[in-house]
């Protein structure tokens, strides 16, 4: 058994150490996806799933993005008129490819609020369904 006494961060900070745990990973994703998840259907659709990836290392306009998500859907299994469901976005930033670490996701966490994402998202969703016209369920 090994004892680890408390640094001077982690006994001022306890959150630290919920979020660097599985299960403070598990929360802040959970949160991030409510905060997102602009209409509550349960899925992140291109407008909903881009304010996240400007914020995590997605450097293309929204324009680049639109051309972008169709190809990311496809690489993951996902059907881009239907979203990101909690589980593919959970997998997304879990995976190699787009792996986040729990410092960026602290970032995001720290940029929501209740005006940050859903008109924005609501916007950018209505432009990605007329560029991209409907999609198979």
């Amino acid at each position: 058994l090994v004892v680890v006494a408390p640094t001077a961060e982690t006994a001022t900070a306890p959150s630290a150490l919920a979020a660097a745990s599985p299960k403070g990973r598990v929360a802040m994703l959970s949160s991030i996806f409510g905060a997102l998840d602009s209409d509550n259907d349960g899925h992140l659709l291109s407008g909903e799933l881009h304010w996240f990836a400007a914020r995590t290392g997605f450097d293309g306009n929204f324009t680049t993005w639109i051309k972008h998500y169709p190809l990311l859907c496809k690489e993951d299994g996902v059907i881009p008129g239907r979203g990101w469901s909690r589980h593919d976005f959970f997998a997304m930033v879990n995976s190699k490819d787009c792996f986040c670490e729990d410092s960026e996701l602290r970032e995001v966490l720290a940029a929501i609020s209740p005006a940050a994402t859903p008109k924005a998202a609501k916007l950018s969703e209505a432009t990605h369904v007329r560029a991209a016209g409907p999609t198979a369920a």
